[in-house]
């Protein structure tokens, strides 16, 4: 979860009323600190404790570093951590969604393959009409390989971000761009990965888009499974 911070484009970080109206104060003055890090505000327009910035650490960085720690005490067990991060996430909702869906199971996953965050998908013309967007759009958890020759995107549908009327509309556009360009898109909301039995069924769901089957759990995996909930939802226990 860290590497995942570090590596994305987010940081988690609610400051207080004084902090707020000090944040205000420099932000209307013009201080160069909004130009790196931008709050994320929710549909009153209060902060919401989401922050969106540059990557604070590239993977080719972490891939580097964790190379060299290699032989040191826990060096073997942070290399193979960072051969897990999958790529650049905007959210902790993506985190957790990518860690669920592509770990694999014997760590409490899905162990689904194939996995890109952020994937840039170049536009046709319909699309580039359909969905207002100029060239390209990024899909959240991308799949380019199934069996059905048909990618997956699966999109982080957060409370914070789409839960606004203009958000919906420019969805949907989104959404129907990117299916006729022959693109399967799968919305997924927080609740339906925080709750366990919707989070099987949506799983079922992306076996079969994939073409595969989910993982047959033991009880072993089935506890793996637990705790890397308990960890995922205890840490960042807010949807965004």
């Amino acid at each position: 979860m860290a590497m995942y911070e570090l590596c994305g484009t987010f940081s988690l970080f609610a400051p207080t009323e004084e902090l707020c109206a000090a944040l205000e104060t420099a932000r209307s003055a013009g201080a160069r600190f909004f130009e790196e890090w931008r709050p994320v505000k929710k549909a009153d327009g209060r902060p919401s404790g989401l922050w969106s910035r540059r990557p604070l650490v590239a993977i080719e960085e972490l891939s580097s570093f964790a190379n060299e720690v290699r032989t040191y005490r826990c060096g073997a067990r942070f290399a193979r951590c960072a051969k897990l991060v999958t790529g650049i996430c905007a959210s902790p909702f993506e985190v957790q969604a990518t860690m669920l869906l592509s770990l694999p199971p014997k760590l409490g996953g899905q162990g689904f393959k194939g996995l890109e965050n952020n994937k840039e998908i170049k536009l046709t013309s319909d699309a580039r009409l359909l969905s207002g967007r100029v060239r390209c759009c990024y899909g959240d958890l991308f799949f380019e390989n199934t069996t059905s020759g048909r990618p997956l995107d699966i999109e982080c549908q957060s409370g914070l971000v789409h839960d606004r009327y203009e958000s919906f509309i420019s969805d949907s556009d989104r959404m129907a761009a990117l299916q006729t360009m022959g693109i399967e898109v799968l919305p997924l909301t927080y609740d339906q990965l925080f709750n366990p039995e919707k989070y099987h069924a949506v799983c079922a769901h992306i076996a079969h888009l994939l073409g595969t089957k989910p993982p047959v759990l033991d009880a072993r995996m089935h506890q793996m499974e637990t705790n890397l909930r308990y960890r995922l939802f205890t840490s960042w226990n807010t949807p965004f």
